[in-house]
């Protein structure tokens, strides 16, 4: 088979499990710059693919605080990605997202590369809930899908601020339609992106870690008005949403018969051993603690206007924790349909607290800490042997 490097199988023929030295796969021939379209003679396709492994080493631009780089633009992206955004810290020099060989040992298997984000700690009392840091790396599908299936390996730094009686938020991964390589890519309030899809960690002082879901949606300009998303435009979570359409689930009730088949997924305890339970808190080592998972979202298109039909699905380690069949992910203006066209990793951060709140780091230490993500994958639907 021609154009296709010797280092690279067709998809499913490369078990999902192993980091090998695989190029990045990129959806069209102009963007492959080494990689290849993918596929095999199923209705699902691999259109996207990075190990980080060979890439070379990438930081953002250097510039002042909300900084937004393209690829159309001529800024230098790592091989098949097209966008970044990155917030030099307010308080410091330093940048939040990153692709090194010095991080080889944070990465999948203990070799090669992965993408690296970084969290600074840091308290303002003019602006207590403000997000301290931001780094974000994006990719433009050329080819728009009605049905989206992206996968990847998330690790958290040992010693990840967690549990001291206060609260703090990362988003760490978005899935968006976007009108195309414009300016706008990064553009949430007030811009051009929607429908859209935000998974975030989120930790509550009084509620412990979150599985936060967050949607926003269509058509473009419209995700994020206070109105447009709501319960009655997704149903069947196992929590309602709030505000602008957050589902800030716990990792123990709000499983509890929640799937669409009426089934509860079990979630392995990392601390007590066996199953979370089925009700109270839990803390971020009980669910994620300091080792490689495997998490996977899918976001089926809603077939027309307003049709409440559409698809969302979030897989941990390969099996469903939560889903909907009834997601309404456009209203009744939106034609033409849109199209899942844009995926992303990082976004901001917030993390820095009063220093009489309990928490355990103070502006003068400059705790820095890191989540790292490896092994991403997109799909044109949902991969065979899952659900």
């Amino acid at each position: 088979m021609p154009g296709i490097p010797a280092n690279i199988t067709i998809e499913g023929r490369t078990p999902a499990t192993i980091k090998g030295r695989v190029a990045p796969l990129i959806d069209t021939a102009e963007a492959a710059r080494g990689g290849y379209r993918a596929g095999d003679n199923s209705s699902v396709s691999l259109i996207f693919s990075d190990n980080f492994n060979d890439q070379t080493d990438w930081a953002p631009l250097d510039s002042s605080f909300g900084a937004a780089t393209f690829r159309w633009d001529g800024d230098v992206m790592p091989v098949g990605w097209d966008a970044a955004y990155n917030d030099l810290d307010r308080y410091s020099a330093n940048k939040n997202i990153r692709i090194s060989a010095s991080d080889s040992e944070d990465a999948r298997g203990g070799t090669g590369r992965c993408l690296k984000c970084f969290r600074e700690n840091h308290y303002n009392a003019s602006f207590p809930n403000q997000f301290n840091s931001n780094g974000t790396l994006g990719k433009l599908l050329t080819e728009g899908l009605d049905d989206i299936y992206i996968e990847f390996y998330i690790k958290f730094s040992p010693g990840w601020t967690y549990s001291d009686g206060v609260n703090a938020n990362s988003k760490l991964f978005r899935v968006f339609s976007s009108p195309g390589e414009i300016s706008e890519f990064w553009s949430a309030f007030g811009g051009q992106q929607g429908p859209l899809f935000f998974w975030a960690w989120v930790d509550d002082a009084n509620f412990g870690v979150r599985n936060a879901l967050e949607f926003r949606g269509g058509p473009y300009g419209e995700n994020y008005n206070a109105t447009n998303y709501a319960d009655t435009f997704l149903t069947g979570l196992g929590r309602g949403l709030v505000s602008l359409g957050d589902a800030s689930m716990n990792w123990t009730s709000d499983l509890q018969g929640a799937l669409s088949t009426g089934a509860t997924p079990v979630v392995a305890d990392l601390v007590n051993g066996g199953s979370l339970p089925s009700s109270g808190n839990v803390t971020h080592a009980q669910v994620y603690g300091s080792v490689w998972h495997k998490i996977a979202f899918r976001l089926k298109m809603n077939s027309a206007p307003n049709e409440p039909d559409g698809i969302f699905q979030q897989f941990l380690n390969d099996q469903l924790i939560v889903d909907s069949l009834t997601v309404r992910w456009t209203g009744p203006t939106s034609e033409p349909m849109p199209k899942w066209n844009a995926v992303a990793f990082g976004g901001n951060d917030r993390f820095g607290d009063a220093p009489d709140s309990g928490a355990s780091w103070v502006n003068d230490d400059e705790r820095e800490e890191w989540y790292v993500i490896d092994d991403v994958k997109v799909y044109s639907g949902l991969p065979e042997g899952l659900v």
